[in-house]
């Protein structure tokens, strides 16, 4: 007796099941690595935003310091004299260039 050839059937919903789910899953991997790089960039995004804070509140620091002095009149007398070449009624200023 010859054998008889059993005949393989393709199972195709089967096919395209695993070909949706693979598909599927590339799709998500897409959109997770796409979400990471936001996740990525608004991190780094949020760490230079915190340096440049850190530098204004130095800045307002230092600017909160001179208002404040400012408001001393020796100081203000003293640094016109030192910066601008302000002088009293009998005074004669000659300002000496210290570069050589």
């Amino acid at each position: 007796m010859a054998k008889k050839k059993k005949r393989v059937r393709i199972n195709y919903s089967k096919i395209r099941g695993i070909m949706f789910l693979t598909f599927s899953i590339l799709f998500m991997l897409t959109l997770l690595n796409k979400y990471n790089n936001v996740v990525v960039k608004a991190k780094q995004e949020i760490a230079d935003l915190n340096e440049q804070k850190i530098q204004v509140e130095e800045t307002e620091a230092d600017l909160t310091e001179q208002l404040a002095l400012l408001d001393n009149e020796d100081y203000v007398t003293t640094y016109a004299r030192e910066h601008y070449v302000f002088k009293t009624e009998d005074e004669t200023v000659a300002k000496i260039s210290e570069n050589n």
